[in-house]
């Protein structure tokens, strides 16, 4: 049939068909309509949409640039040769693309802010931000060209940018919680702790279960002179309600014995290396010598260097001599090992 009514009567069935989910079905009509009217870009598009809609990149990819070739300008039919390269795993074509729809449709933002994010896939880290910067300088009213161009910044360093472009973000969007989360993210770089903790507090009101905004602030936390102890435990424990309890099994509640002899292990595989190695003189400078079995010192696989020179070996040898649990033979073991494995 060639009545035109009938002819736009099928295609909006076969589209339909694509909307429900059920590419597969319609793929058999498109390509008799196609073979009827090879030239028509909008069905060599459609074909496009079902076929990466059933995983197959590569041939939606060529269905779109068929698209292109009959129709320079169909901007959706180039943004589908961007996804169609991208899910066939082919990034230098997908990049291409989305160069190609930036240069034709610069209307459109998101052939920028799309490869801006391929190019960083690629590893051109430099090249992604340019080219967000410029997507950003074009529709500087755009959220998400706000948004991709401060995450960007923020790889390459350039901080001030960053948190400019997030609080823009923000401003455009207020809904985004990501945006908060990223100007929370760059005063903490800067150590703007009360920035950092309105950023992040604004993020959660948008987004109560946002799980990095949540780490980030018990991160921060910990650092925030603003925040007591008992505000810093509070924080915790509702951090272990959200994400934490539901995971872990129950277990029963713990006796406090105020009167009980404190049982404490220092244990480490890292021990020669770690930072807090100087610390031991002082816990086992009030190491109580008459508690025996009560408290046991272990020291696992490797001792300290550094330990060794501010005498915690000493003390350790002490400690033993006097009847503690660690023993003379595991601290001239620990030494041997320090001494072996020193450069």
């Amino acid at each position: 049939m060639t009545d035109p009514a009938a002819i736009a009567q099928r295609w909006d069935a076969l589209a339909a068909l694509i909307r429900e989910g059920r590419g597969a079905e319609a793929l058999p009509g498109i390509d008799a309509e196609l073979a009827a009217m090879p030239g028509f870009a909008p069905g060599h598009y459609l074909r496009g949409v079902a076929t990466l809609g059933l995983g197959r990149g590569a041939k939606a990819a060529a269905s779109a640039e068929r698209a292109c070739a009959l129709q320079p300008d169909f901007a959706d039919a180039r943004w589908l040769a961007v996804l169609a390269w991208e899910s066939a795993g082919d990034l230098p074509k997908a990049i291409a693309a989305a160069r190609d729809g930036f240069v034709r449709h610069p209307e459109r933002a998101d052939f920028g802010t799309m490869g801006a994010l391929l190019l960083e896939r690629a590893g051109d880290l430099g090249a992604a931000y340019e080219t967000a910067k410029a997507t950003r300088d074009r529709h500087p009213d755009h959220a998400n060209a706000a948004f991709i161009h401060a995450m960007l910044a923020q790889k390459v360093w350039r901080l001030d940018e960053a948190a400019k472009g997030f609080a823009r973000a923000a401003a455009l969007d207020p809904n985004s919680a990501e945006a908060q989360f990223g100007l929370g993210n760059c005063a903490l770089e800067e150590g703007d702790y009360a920035t950092a903790r309105t950023a992040y507090a604004r993020a959660l009101a948008i987004k109560p279960d946002y799980e990095p905004a949540w780490i980030n602030r018990l991160y921060l936390s910990n650092y925030d002179p603003a925040v007591s102890p008992i505000a810093r435990r509070e924080l915790h424990e509702a951090w272990a309600a959200k994400f934490v309890d539901r995971f872990a099994p129950a277990e029963p509640p713990r006796a406090r014995e105020p009167a009980k002899r404190l049982k404490i292990g220092y244990v480490s595989a890292d021990f020669r290396t770690h930072s807090v190695a100087p610390f031991m003189r002082t816990l086992l400078r009030h190491h109580d010598p008459f508690s025996g079995n009560d408290l046991p010192v272990r020291i696992l696989q490797r001792g300290s260097e550094l330990a060794l020179k501010e005498g915690v070996a000493q003390m350790l040898r002490q400690l033993g001599e006097r009847g503690g649990v660690v023993r003379v033979q595991q601290i001239r073991v620990v030494a041997q090992t320090c001494r072996d494995e020193s450069p």
